[in-house]
């Protein structure tokens, strides 16, 4: 079992080593979706109720945020796995691509298993 200080300070150590790559799926995955959505909402917020197509519209949007956050955190985990290969952004993101669809299905099983309980 590795203490709690041994394992932060690994965890510490493969930031450090890759901190960008780590930062730019951060920005381009997690801030980048949530600032666009929080823009559109105070920009193109209308003042009378919104129209049918423009709820279709937002909830398109939701989804495609909620796709790319789900994106953004498999890309993390395999560029933290391809560490050791020097895999840059764009390879960790087309790895990625393959894997949404089991992450996304493990994590809905987990949350089955949560409510079930």
């Amino acid at each position: 079992m590795i203490p709690p200080w041994g394992l932060l300070k690994s965890t510490l150590s493969i930031f450090s080593k890759k901190w960008k790559t780590y930062s730019a799926i951060s920005f381009l995955f997690f801030f980048l979706p949530f600032f666009l959505s929080f823009l559109i909402n105070v920009f193109f917020l209308p003042l009378s109720e919104p129209s049918l197509l423009e709820r279709a519209a937002g909830v398109l949007f939701d989804l495609l945020v909620f796709y790319f956050s789900f994106l953004g955190t498999v890309t993390l985990t395999h560029a933290v796995w391809g560490r050791d290969e020097k895999i840059n952004v764009y390879e960790s993101i087309r790895r990625a691509m393959r894997k949404v669809a089991p992450f996304f299905w493990v994590a809905l099983m987990y949350l089955t298993s949560l409510v079930v309980l």
